[in-house]
């Protein structure tokens, strides 16, 4: 009833590749029996779409099925639609009723709905500055937190660097490095993009809100040996969608603590990192068009940059040496778990890394030394797509990418 608080535990997240989406480019009247997009290349022959309209803050956002598709003119033949809905629009292929492909669980649940309103400043012969506000354009962004599992951490690197290989049988192994061609319909370096159901008590009808297009921009690995291996992320793409509460289901695996690691620094095991991080950035860029749709045309992802920090135990000069000489040792981090087929691995290696600001600090016990990382691009840490990479990242578990990719 009205008034009633709602619980914050009985959240849940769940994920799914956004592997073939488009945007509608004409209006489509409710009742409806077939849609036109974009790009239908590669689109399975039937299946469900998923029209997400932010009309009355998302609650005509629908899923229905669909039974044809002309990849040549984009024309899609589906079930009766229940709304309107206008040119511009995102359609994503989803499974029945937005039902997420894993579920990840989480410490911190940061969705927005950026919606830019505009002022009506104009003089009216009155001592005032507003005399309205106008709805303008609007995106979604979703930044969360947690401890990194082996077999759902990946979704956001995926969704982040866009090269992507998968091998193996049990464990799999996972490649990510940045994307250097123009292998998909997204254009140059760009990653395929997520779609984030985020179940809350809060939420109309007792729905979730779908957040589709969602590409990673920012994510920082954090690294303490006293605790568990964690992350911040941070993601941009389209406005929220009301969907059908999806049911949750949860791994068995469990977070990696930070003590099970190893650290390679110029080909040597070192014993004495203390701490640490690797962020990984890329800029993004939102693109709006004169097109008669409030939402983004297109969500961009820049170049990528990749830094850190280390705190090590320090008992003399080395690392303080590394960075008087400009050395930029290879780095390994590396995080395995386990053997055989229950084997779970994360390891992180940048191939040229410089240190910078290394400083001796003595405010405890014991003399540490810290540095800031810069990897540099490089021709060794390289996924399929070939060209320079700053940064490659592993990641070993259960789940078989080749019948349920992370890209």
């Amino acid at each position: 009833m009205a008034g009633t608080p709602q619980a914050t535990h009985l959240s849940y997240l769940g994920v799914t590749l956004d592997k073939y989406r488009s945007l509608l480019t004409a209006s489509a009247a409710a009742s409806a029996t077939s849609v036109t997009v974009a790009n239908a290349t590669s689109w399975p022959a039937s299946g469900n779409i998923t029209i997400y309209d932010p009309t009355s803050g998302g609650t005509t956002t629908e899923t229905v099925a669909y039974s044809a598709v002309n990849t040549g003119t984009g024309v899609v033949t589906c079930s009766a639609l229940a709304n309107a809905h206008s040119a511009g629009l995102l359609v994503v292929v989803t499974a029945a009723a937005d039902a997420p492909t894993a579920y990840i669980p989480v410490k911190k649940f940061e969705p927005y709905d950026n919606l830019m309103l505009l002022d009506d400043t104009g003089y009216r012969g009155s001592e005032v500055t507003t005399y309205g506000v106008v709805a303008g354009v609007e995106h979604g962004e979703y930044g969360t937190e947690g401890d990194v599992f082996a077999d759902t951490f990946p979704w956001f690197l995926g969704a982040l660097f866009g090269d992507y290989t998968t091998s193996g049988s049990g464990p799999y192994t996972h490649t990510f490095a940045i994307k250097n061609s123009t292998s998909t319909s997204y254009g140059g370096g760009q990653p395929e993009s997520l779609t984030l159901a985020d179940f809350n008590s809060l939420t109309t009808g007792g729905k979730a809100r779908a957040y589709p297009g969602m590409l990673v921009h920012d994510l920082t690995i954090n690294f303490n040996s006293e605790g568990l291996l964690s992350y911040t992320v941070k993601m941009t793409g389209y406005p929220s969608g009301a969907i059908t509460k999806p049911t949750s289901s949860w791994g068995a695996l469990t977070p990696i603590a930070v003590w099970q690691g190893t650290v390679t620094i110029g080909g040597t095991n070192v014993l004495y990192v203390n701490s640490g991080d690797i962020s990984i950035k890329r800029a993004v860029k939102v693109l709006h068009t004169v097109d008669g749709a409030q939402v983004p045309y297109s969500v961009w992802l820049g170049p990528i940059e990749v830094s850190g920090k280390m705190t090590f135990v320090a008992s003399d000069e080395t690392e303080l040496l590394r960075y008087l000489n400009n050395t930029q040792p290879a780095t390994v981090f590396n995080w395995t778990v386990g053997a055989g087929a229950s084997l779970t691995q994360l390891q992180i290696t940048s191939t040229k890394t410089a240190y910078k600001n290394t400083k001796v600090t003595r405010g405890t016990e014991n003399a540490m030394i810290d540095t800031d990382l810069a990897m540099q691009a490089n021709t060794t840490d390289v996924g399929a797509s070939g060209g320079y990479s700053p940064v490659k990242i592993v990641v070993q578990n259960g789940q078989n990418g080749s019948t349920t990719p992370y890209q």
